[in-house]
């Protein structure tokens, strides 16, 4: 599943500071989130980091808010139905420059994507599995892995260790967020699908 049209355009227009990719990933893991409460409202306002958006009129600020929640509401009936969400495509990696910026973009998606919206409205209170908390902790020293990679050197003598290293993060990555989302629809409480 790729960001829809609509959501990029959105996004744009009112200079969201995260990429379309980023936002979906953002937007599973509050889905997917063991939190007790999750507000669609607030987790689309938490996009701009606490700047306010501007709109003309109250018809555009529905016409945005409609736009947001119905890319949240299709990401909700996947976890409804138990399809998988996927990182955005590996590309470009048989370049260093390439290869930079495909971790450097998964990074975000796991660190600004999926994993803040998964832990993001997590209080001391709200009961967690223990598998789940596993997983969790699992997942952020992948997370921190690939950011070594991001900031360490990339270049002819090492691009092909780094490569293989990263597909290989990427993939354990991917697998940690299919078992967290799995794990958390077993115990799910509620729906965080809003109408």
């Amino acid at each position: 599943m790729t960001a829809e049209p609509d959501i990029t355009d959105v996004l744009e227009r009112y200079n969201c500071p995260l990429t379309p990719t980023v936002v979906r990933m953002r937007f599973w893991g509050a889905i997917n989130s063991p939190a007790a409460h999750i507000s669609p409202i607030e987790e689309i306002d938490h996009l701009w980091r606490g700047k306010r958006r501007r709109f003309e009129n109250e018809d555009e600020a529905q016409a945005f808010y409609d736009v947001m929640i119905r890319f949240w509401n299709s990401l909700a009936e996947n976890r409804a139905s138990g399809k998988p969400v996927a990182f955005a495509m590996r590309s470009g990696l048989n370049t260093i420059d390439g290869l930079k910026s495909a971790i450097a973009s998964r990074h975000a998606e796991l660190e600004d994507g999926f994993f803040s919206g998964f832990i993001g409205n997590l209080r001391r209170h709200d009961p967690v599995d223990s598998r789940i908390s596993s997983n969790i902790d699992k997942l952020s020293d992948v997370i921190e892995e690939i950011e070594e990679l991001m900031e360490g050197p990339i270049g002819p003598s090492n691009a092909n260790k780094i490569r293989s290293r990263f597909v290989a993060l990427d993939k354990r990555a991917q697998k940690l967020v299919n078992q967290l989302v799995m794990q958390t629809w077993v115990a799910a409480r509620g729906s965080h699908t809003m109408h």
